[in-house]
Formats: C-alpha cells, structure tokens, sequence
C-alpha cells in the first residue's frame, strides 16, 4: 500500500464516501439551478395582459394614415389611444385581459 502524504493544517483526509458526496452536492446544485431557470421563466409568461394590433383602412382598404385609436375596456370604461404608424398600423403592446372595443378616427386635417 502506498504512502500517503501528510496532512496539511485544517485539511481532512479525502475517502470515497467524502468524493461521491461532493459529486451529489455538485449535482443538487446544478440541478436547483436549472429548475430555478424554468420555472422562473414560466411565471414570467403568466401575465394578465396582452397587445392588440390591428390596420387602419378606409371602405376601399386604402391604409389610412394619421388616424387615432381608442381602445375602451368594456368591463371599466378605462380608455387607452394610440396613433397609427405610416401604413395604418396600430398597436396596443400592454392591455389589460378584457373585452375591448375599438374605434377609429382620422385625424383633422389642417387644409
């Protein structure tokens, strides 16, 4: 049997079952880790709010530039307003879970 080298000050002799349980330790950690990654990202995606995007467009579908959107939630009457980007592309990124309404307006214009 082989010599073994003396101990230094505060050092513990190192047998099989002091190495597997460092391996278990490094394990549950990685382990927690991981579970902490997936299930902090799957309550980040349950939120009570969602977006609502939509176009602008006359009878004939021509976009209509410039005009203003009113979004009214039906259960609070709390209303949220945006204006349409060049194409007729409106978006509402945060709304609250609800039964909305829209309604569109064009802009006055300054002829």
């Amino acid at each position: 049997m082989p010599a073994l080298a003396p101990l230094r000050k505060g050092e513990l002799p190192l047998d099989k079952s002091v190495i597997r349980l460092r391996g278990l330790l490094s394990l549950s950690k990685t382990l927690l880790i991981f579970f902490a990654c997936v299930t902090s990202a799957a309550l980040i995606a349950q939120t009570n709010t969602g977006s609502m995007s939509g176009t602008v467009t006359d009878p004939n579908g021509a976009s209509v530039p410039g005009a203003k959107v009113t979004a009214t939630n039906s259960a609070s009457g709390v209303k949220v307003e945006t204006q349409d980007f060049d194409g007729g592309l409106y978006v509402f990124p945060r709304l609250r879970l609800a039964s909305m309404k829209s309604r569109q307006r064009r802009a006055a214009s300054k002829d």
